[in-house]
């Protein structure tokens, strides 16, 4: 292996590295994010239902409010519904992350994948794609600053 490919396959691999982070992250971001909402809508639920009945019974009123109370203190379906919406949520995350990096995605797999001067020229791509970006959102080059 040459110098030139050792470096291209380093680029790479730096990119996949970067991508997945990027992916992880945001796939727990959204899994949080899941989890909360869910657990917001199910207070929600479980107090609206507690204050309503179908008809008057003393024992269904008694039933709703003790669903409301283990709502609120997490005993009711907590696990299963947690896990559900986190594993929905950060399955949402990491494909949304993968989605908004299509191009650097596409680039990164061209660099592996692929040997010679398209591996070459992808590496160079990939090394330009990530400077103009870090340029951009790191350091503000090229941006409309609307506050000024």
């Amino acid at each position: 292996m040459t110098i030139g490919s050792v470096l291209a396959k380093t680029t790479g691999y730096a990119g996949l590295a970067a991508i997945a982070y990027d992916a992880h992250k945001l796939g727990q971001m959204r899994a949080c994010e899941y989890k909360r909402d869910a657990i917001g809508a199910s207070g929600i639920d479980a107090y609206m239902d507690s204050k309503s009945l179908d008809r008057p019974s003393a024992l269904m009123s008694k039933i709703q409010d003790a669903r409301f109370n283990a709502e609120m203190h997490g005993k009711l379906f907590n696990g299963a519904r947690n896990g559900f919406n986190s594993v929905k949520g950060y399955v949402k995350g990491l494909g949304e992350s993968l989605v908004s990096n299509a191009v650097p995605l596409v680039l990164t797999a061209a660099t592996i994948l692929t040997k010679g001067k398209v591996s070459k020229a992808s590496a160079i791509g990939l090394a330009a794609y990530g400077a103009c970006d870090v340029a951009k959102n790191a350091f503000g080059v090229g941006k409309n600053h609307y506050l000024k």
